[in-house]
């Protein structure tokens, strides 16, 4: 049986897996990709109804890193208090 911290280090290893590294946009699709290190896609988005600005793009990679991040703290909290 895994001990408490074991599973507290597998969720946080998956949370990090799940950060976002790269940052893809395809113009013909216009559609952009997140991908981690593993250059796995972790967030697509397609926008049919107007062009994306490239502003807009890296506000959200920076709010979806943000909110894994936050995770990350929130799961790694009292990781090597018990």
């Amino acid at each position: 049986m895994l001990a408490k911290n074991d599973v507290k280090r597998a969720n946080l290893k998956e949370l990090q897996d799940q950060r976002a590294r790269y940052l893809i946009y395809d113009s013909l699709d216009n559609a952009y990709y997140f991908k981690n290190a593993k250059k796995e896609i972790v967030f697509k988005h397609k926008e049919n109804y107007h062009f994306l600005k490239m502003g807009e793009i890296y506000d959200t990679f920076n709010k979806y890193n943000d909110e894994i991040k936050k995770l990350i703290d929130e799961n790694s909290k009292g990781l090597f208090d018990e």
